[in-house]
């Protein structure tokens, strides 16, 4: 079965406070893994069973990355943030996709990396980013909220980017613990993005905390709008 038609695609803009243009950075591509379950398996509570919901995304990663290694997808690739299991990146598919790509379209593809994989498996962890890493790859760290984030400090090297996803029990901007956390958080705030940005409070809170790099509903509907 076609799983394409389970991935949420959502532009990655670079949005500048009280800015009418946005200008797209990346692609990122992730599936809905509830949707694909009631799909396959109606009725299935896939919360109920972290393994088999682990297991099914380690092969919708295969079939990922089987559908971007053919010849026609590797052409017209562009710049495209994709999140896989660590198991996944010494999975046959990665490997031979890694074969087929050139450095500089490498380089287009940038990996998100989950920071509950570095707390669960430090060492697959750290294996997983040193060969993404010499491979030319940029990487992605998806850490959810900022507390996330600091509990994974000591593993940020060699990451691009922060992923974070804006909820409504994020600290005020100009509150000490958001100051003590942006001191301390592992990448400057040019470099994370701000996903969930499906209300303008998202956003307002992206920019009072320096943050550029917006992903979510609102910034899809402002750009169809154009």
């Amino acid at each position: 079965q076609d799983l394409s038609i389970f991935f949420r695609r959502q532009k990655v803009c670079w949005l500048e406070p009280g800015g009418q243009e946005t200008k797209i950075f990346w692609e990122d591509r992730r599936a809905h893994l509830p949707e694909i379950c009631e799909r396959l398996l109606p009725g299935c509570d896939i919360s109920l069973t972290p393994a088999f919901a682990q297991r099914l995304l380690k092969s919708i990663d295969r079939r990922q990355l089987s559908d971007i290694a053919q010849p026609d997808e590797r052409r017209k690739m562009r710049p495209l943030s994709l999140p896989l299991c660590l198991e996944s990146l010494f999975s046959p598919e990665f490997l031979r996709l890694d074969a087929l790509l050139p450095k500089s379209q490498r380089q287009r593809l940038i990996i998100a990396l989950n920071a509950k994989d570095a707390l669960a498996t430090p060492d697959l962890f750290l294996l997983a980013r040193n060969f993404l890493q010499a491979r030319g790859y940029k990487m992605m760290l998806e850490a959810g909220s900022p507390f996330v984030a600091l509990a994974v400090r000591n593993l940020r090297q060699g990451f691009t980017y922060l992923r974070l996803v804006w909820s409504d029990d994020f600290p005020s901007p100009d509150s000490l613990l958001t100051k003590l956390l942006r001191s301390k958080l592992p990448i400057s705030a040019e470099h994370i993005v701000l996903a969930g940005a499906d209300r303008a409070a998202a956003i307002a809170w992206g920019w009072e905390a320096g943050i550029r790099l917006f992903q979510g509903r609102l910034i899809e509907s402002q750009r169809s709008a154009r």
